[in-house]
């Protein structure tokens, strides 16, 4: 990561949804495919301040073009 870095090609936004990508397919797979109980898993973020935290996953796995 420092290569690329130093390079000027680090891309921050897309190490972060790629992240992203990988809690939230983390997530999924340890719920079950239940957005409410990945909400759950993932914290504050998974949350969001939804009253329905399903519904803060399933706009992350719209937003992120979540295929899983």
């Amino acid at each position: 990561m420092r290569q690329r870095l130093r390079s000027g090609s680090l891309n921050l936004r897309d190490e972060i949804q790629a992240l992203e990508r990988t809690a939230l397919a983390a997530a999924l797979d340890e719920s079950g495919g239940n957005a409410t109980e990945a909400a759950r898993l993932l914290g504050a973020v998974g949350r969001g301040a939804s009253r329905d935290p399903g519904g803060t996953v399933r706009a992350m796995k719209r937003r992120l073009g979540y295929r899983g």
